[in-house]
């Protein structure tokens, strides 16, 4: 498995960087610490570089680290922009709406709601049914 084949271990080292301790960006994520070190053990090794220099009282990044942090911030990005188009594509309406109202109805209310459903709902079509 290489550096980059798991967005969670990006997640965390960015919350870490971002966060500026392990103990924030286990609050942040919602996790335990030790899950944290963890993660950022399996980071390191995984990269075969440290990425962070620590000491007791500030942590920063080695010039690795600032490279991953780049390119996770790129990657997650792009993996959350792409689930919310997937969600979307998921939620939007699409098909054929055929429909009959009597003219002083349809003039005064359902033009204008159809009008405001078809601007909200682009792949949605309507068509008005003639009464013979």
């Amino acid at each position: 498995m290489g550096i980059f084949d798991d967005l969670f271990l990006l997640r965390a080292f960015v919350s870490l960087v971002e966060n500026g301790s392990i103990s924030a960006a286990a609050r942040s994520l919602r996790l335990p610490q030790p899950t944290i070190r963890r993660h950022l053990a399996s980071l390191k090794e995984k990269c075969g570089a440290a990425l962070l220099r620590r000491d007791t009282h500030s942590m920063s990044l080695t010039e690795a680290g600032h490279r991953l942090l780049s390119d996770a911030k790129a990657m997650l990005l792009l993996a959350e922009e792409s689930e919310q188009r997937m969600r979307h594509k998921q939620q939007t309406l699409k098909g054929h709406i055929r429909m009959f109202a009597t003219i002083d109805f349809g003039q005064s209310v359902v033009s204008r709601l159809i009008a405001s459903f078809i601007q909200d709902n682009p792949a949605v079509t309507v068509r008005r049914v003639r009464r013979c």
